[in-house]
């Protein structure tokens, strides 16, 4: 961002797009998702005019986007028994594992397990990291 504002002249104006709930994509360079919190914080030096959620980055793209991936990762590596299960699944199912953890009972919950890591660094929440200096 330092760079962007120091080669703008002045009042001169830019556009982005931000990636934020998204299956990996562009490996390996796929380095950031950001909120709009981190947005603002880079944007800190900026008069900023509009941060909003623009047409091409509504809920029902990041949603369709890991539905789909989720769907041909378990094609793919678990079964295609599985993949239907998943693709039957109703939206409550997903909402239910979030708000009960005694759903995490079920076959279609821990069919998520069964992914292999590959798999699951594609559609991942987030990461975990241990290290040692």
């Amino acid at each position: 961002m330092q760079e962007i504002r120091r080669v703008l002249k002045p009042g001169g104006r830019f556009f982005m797009h931000t990636a934020f709930l998204q299956p990996l994509h562009e490996a390996p360079h796929h380095y950031y998702n950001c909120t709009e919190f981190g947005l603002r914080h880079w944007l800190r030096d900026f008069n900023v005019d509009c941060i909003r959620v623009s047409p091409n980055l509504n809920p029902v793209y990041a949603l369709s986007w890991l539905a789909s991936k989720t769907e041909a990762a378990f094609t793919a590596t678990v079964s295609p028994q599985t993949a239907v299960a998943f693709a039957e699944a109703r939206i409550r199912d997903f909402a239910s594992f979030w708000r009960n953890p005694e759903s995490w009972k079920s076959s279609l919950w821990n069919s998520f397990y069964d992914l292999p890591p590959a798999a699951q660094h594609k559609l991942a929440a987030g990461w975990e990291a241990i290290a040692t200096k």
